[in-house]
């Protein structure tokens, strides 16, 4: 790599910006100090000029911002051991080599860029804070590497993720894997952002889902929320699903909303629950009224409080049952038939609140062998954890250099 540069250039080019370097310390965030390259200070003044007085500067900052500049000056060496000792100092003096390690990286030749880059990855995955965050920030606006540049956007799109859902769980709301719109696991999973009675955040709080970028349903279950809210959820856009259940909202506003978002499902119930998916169940929601009334997956709601909602169309039974419910209050207790298999049956279920604490994910009883498969009963998936592991992948040099004993391994 270096053979394509001549010498001379290489310090035509270093020198220059080691001259203007205590600007681009201080502006890093370390006092200005004189270097070698600059007019001592105990140079004699000109006759009818009045000798300023020295800066009073403390010893330890002189001693890094001296390391500092001859750091970067010898990213360009000649000698690959001078380079690599130099890569390495500038990685251990850290934030205050932050702002001018940047600008080497964006501006400096090929060499020298591709060493401070490799600086900047380093912070990058280390875990000192601020400074991972700002050192990503720096690759994500390097021009001149593009690839380097959109590993980093998308680096800092899930470490900003990772910050949200720490705000949401201290704010008192949950994130968990996204049962309506895919059960994988992994960093790739689908997410619900539970916004529940116990919300802290207030409005202003609900800004932390946009960065929520695997948010696929955002439900907002007998939230301490109304109207004012929704300005804030319609920016929304990318959420595939709006649960807005149990909050005083006025209709004609939500109406609105959902002409605002036209790419999502805006749902809209009382704040009574059952606790299934669909009419026939194919999900009971552990500790759930449906549950406590013994329903298991499969049963299917024929009968609700006397009135018929089996029509043959499960959709357009689900949406008779759940009108139904939306009229009842919390506390309510109704009598439900349902079929299991070929039999009919009859509970009563007594309603709670949505968001009401579910408590830990219980096993589900296996559905009756008339809805099971031919090798028994259907297997469940398991929920992924609640939040998802940031993983920082380490970065290394592309070109390989030679090895020098004299260095560590």
């Amino acid at each position: 790599m270096k053979g394509i540069f001549h010498s001379a250039s290489i310090r035509s080019w270093s020198w220059p910006l080691a001259v203007g370097i205590g600007m681009a310390v201080q502006g890093a965030g370390a006092p200005r100090t004189l270097l070698a390259q600059e007019t001592p200070a105990t140079s004699e003044p000109t006759p009818g000029e009045v000798s300023p007085e020295a800066p009073s500067v403390d010893a330890s900052t002189t001693v890094i911002s001296s390391e500092l500049a001859e750091a970067i000056r010898q990213l360009d060496d000649d000698q690959y051991a001078v380079r690599q000792s130099a890569q390495r100092q500038l990685t251990k003096i850290g934030a205050p080599a932050l702002e001018l390690t940047a600008q080497v990286a964006g501006t400096g030749s090929l060499e020298s860029s591709t060493r401070a880059v490799n600086v900047l990855w380093k912070w990058a995955d280390s875990n000192e804070s601020p400074l991972n965050r700002l050192a990503l920030e720096k690759i994500a606006a390097l021009a001149n590497r593009p690839v380097e540049a959109a590993d980093a956007q998308r680096r800092l799109a899930i470490l900003r993720e990772s910050e949200a859902i720490k705000a949401i769980v201290e704010l008192g709301g949950r994130v968990d894997p996204d049962r309506s719109y895919g059960m994988g696991g992994g960093d790739g999973a689908a997410l619900q952002v539970i916004i529940g009675k116990d919300w802290k955040g207030g409005v202003d709080g609900l800004k932390h889902i946009a960065d929520v970028r695997r948010a696929t349903t955002v439900s907002l279950w007998s939230a301490p929320l109304g109207d004012e809210a929704l300005p804030k959820l319609e920016e929304l856009g990318a959420v595939r699903r709006l649960e807005l259940y149990g909050l005083p909202m006025t209709p004609e506003l939500v109406e609105k909303s959902r002409e605002k978002l036209p790419n999502t499902i805006v749902a809209v119930r009382g704040p009574a629950r059952l606790g299934i998916r669909g009419i026939e169940a194919v999900e009971i929601v552990p500790n759930s009224p449906a549950a406590k009334a013994g329903l298991i997956v499969h049963d299917r709601i024929v009968e609700f409080n006397g009135k018929p909602v089996n029509t043959g169309k499960p959709i357009d039974d689900f949406d008779a049952l759940t009108a139904e419910i939306s009229k009842c209050k919390v506390g309510d207790t109704v009598v439900i038939k349902y079929t299991r298999g070929a039999e009919t049956r009859e509970t009563k279920v007594t309603f709670d609140a949505w968001g009401e604490d579910v408590g830990p994910q219980l096993p589900q009883p296996d559905a009756p062998p008339g809805a099971q498969g031919l090798f028994g009963p259907i297997p469940r998936v398991a929920p992924a954890p609640v939040l998802p592991r940031v993983q920082l992948e380490r970065r290394i040099e592309i070109k390989p250099e030679p090895t020098d004993p004299a260095l560590p391994r």
